[in-house]
């Protein structure tokens, strides 16, 4: 799917605004509405990882939006946990947790934040998992700074 087509859906849907404002605004609870385009965006995030690619666990920030990374999990047929990250303290929740050898994807709707990402992957790591990627539906930073190969369907 080109960029263009995945903009034109975000806008269609009411997800995304980029009227007046520096950066896009992202409403990924608007995007919910509609299960077969939140399916679609989820598959098409899937396919931006190398085609080899295995995963047993997706990882997200407990919030409002977390319910896209449900519906990669979903896409992915892997386990779904989510973690809360307070002043750079991971908070695993509702006594889930990422198992040791585990294959972890970190999803986040709109990646603008590496320090809450830079927590997750060092937490992922003492538990002696592998962090194999970040991917978001929007990007406005780098988690390669982290070490972690990024992947997004528009960045800014």
């Amino acid at each position: 799917m080109k960029q263009e087509e995945i903009v034109e859906i975000l806008t269609k849907t009411g997800c995304l605004n980029e009227d007046g404002c520096d950066k896009p605004v992202i409403n990924s609870m608007k995007l919910l509405e509609d299960p077969i385009v939140t399916n679609r965006l989820a598959v098409e995030l899937l396919q931006q990882l190398p085609n080899d690619t295995k995963l047993d666990t997706i990882l997200c920030l407990h919030n409002d939006e977390m319910l896209f990374a449900y519906s990669v999990a979903t896409a992915a047929w892997a386990r779904f946990v989510s973690a809360e990250v307070t002043d750079g303290k991971v908070s695993f929740l509702n006594g889930s947790d990422v198992v040791k050898g585990n294959k972890v994807l970190i999803v986040d709707d709109v990646l603008d934040d590496d320090s809450e990402i830079a927590a997750l992957v060092t937490e992922i790591e003492k538990r002696e998992a592998k962090v194999i990627g970040v991917t978001s539906l929007f990007s406005f930073v780098d988690a390669q700074e982290s070490g972690v190969a990024t992947y997004s369907l528009l960045s800014y």
